[in-house]
């Protein structure tokens, strides 16, 4: 109790950055994985593309519905007789026998149909059922067949091409996507040496990190969470989470990014790192390239928000950082099945 004229003390817990020693970076084994773009990847992307302007029609001949046949239906919910709000009569609409786009029980019941039958089929949908408003709920589908139909898919050739940007030919869209390959194998291969470096680290000299670091790197993961929620129009709630739920399932991850920041950091400082001219000049240009953005936008924005320049400065040091851990390791380029087993056993351990 405090009195008047009279001395006090008090006890106060302050969090503090922890101090790390001198980090050894040199010389650490790291493997890369061996990846080129292959026609076969190409391929795959040339025929998701054809998938995306692929159209159904009737099909001629006289018989059943058979799985993988498209079905044009018309169809109504009722539960108790009642009609179900989430499940109003819809007309027209087209579903794929055997994807249980709605329910498999449904895909079932139309198998052997043909185009004027109609039946009621019950669906008892799960407990974890993606619309929660009918999971957990036992529904009587009244369903009419309508049409019995074929997926028809368009050539790969260069109309097809001209479809998805300022491509005349074939083999220029080809040619873009063997860069965006190339560049997203880069990238994987990037992420994949820093998560080795980063394991290496931290398993020659862990170290404990202050709470309340974890806890603002773990509002920074839940913000960026809700913003992606809220870019494809949906919320939290809508998918069955809360900010607790996610708190919970990315506290490692928190974790592990603020060891990181500590320990580059910590090469940062050892080594003297500092951005040379026109390093910041070709990280703004190579955002500008990452949003398809004029660099002159990208300058402009930070002109008005100078803290987020400091921002992008230290990413930037960090990211100098990594480039020199690297430069100094000894890097064994192996097949990428090897790289993902040891992340599967990294995270097993």
């Amino acid at each position: 109790d405090l009195k008047y004229k009279q001395p006090y003390h008090y006890d106060a817990t302050v969090e503090v950055t922890p101090e790390l020693d001198e980090i050894d970076y040199k010389g650490l084994a790291l493997q890369k994985a061996r990846r080129e773009v292959t026609e076969e990847d190409i391929q795959k992307q040339l025929q998701m593309f054809q998938k995306n302007l692929s159209r159904t029609e009737a099909i001629e001949e006289d018989r059943p519905v058979q799985e993988g046949d498209f079905v044009l239906i018309h169809y109504e919910g009722f539960e108790n007789g009642a009609p179900v709000e989430d499940l109003q009569r819809t007309e027209n609409f087209t579903m794929k026998i055997g994807s249980a786009q709605i329910a498999k029980e449904l895909d079932e019941a139309l198998i052997g149909k043909k185009p004027d039958d109609s039946m009621d089929v019950e669906v008892a949908f799960p407990e974890d059922y993606g619309n929660k408003t009918l999971a957990g709920r036992s529904v009587t589908f009244h369903v009419e067949l309508e049409e019995i139909r074929k997926e028809v898919l368009p050539e790969i050739d260069d109309e097809l091409a001209k479809n998805f940007g300022p491509f005349e030919t074939l083999d220029a869209l080809k040619a873009e996507i063997s860069k965006n390959l190339r560049q997203g194998y880069e990238k994987r291969t990037e992420q994949e040496l820093n998560e080795q470096i980063f394991s290496t680290l931290i398993e020659k000299r862990d170290f404990e990190v202050p709470e309340t670091m974890v806890e603002y790197e773990l509002d920074g993961i839940i913000s960026e969470a809700e913003r992606s929620f809220m870019y494809h129009n949906m919320t939290m709630e809508q998918l069955g989470l809360t900010k607790e739920h996610l708190a919970e399932k990315y506290r490692d991850t928190a974790e592990k990014q603020v060891k990181r920041h500590l320990i580059l950091n910590k090469i940062i400082d050892q080594e003297n790192l500092t951005l040379e001219e026109g390093e910041l000049e070709e990280g703004m240009a190579e955002m500008a390239r990452s949003f398809n953005q004029p660099v002159e936008g990208i300058k402009g924005y930070y002109q008005q928000h100078p803290d987020k320049l400091q921002h992008l400065q230290y990413t930037l040091l960090e990211k100098k950082a990594l480039d020199l851990i690297i430069n100094h390791s000894e890097i064994e380029e192996v097949e990428p099945e090897a790289i993902e087993e040891a992340a599967e056993a990294d995270e097993e351990r």
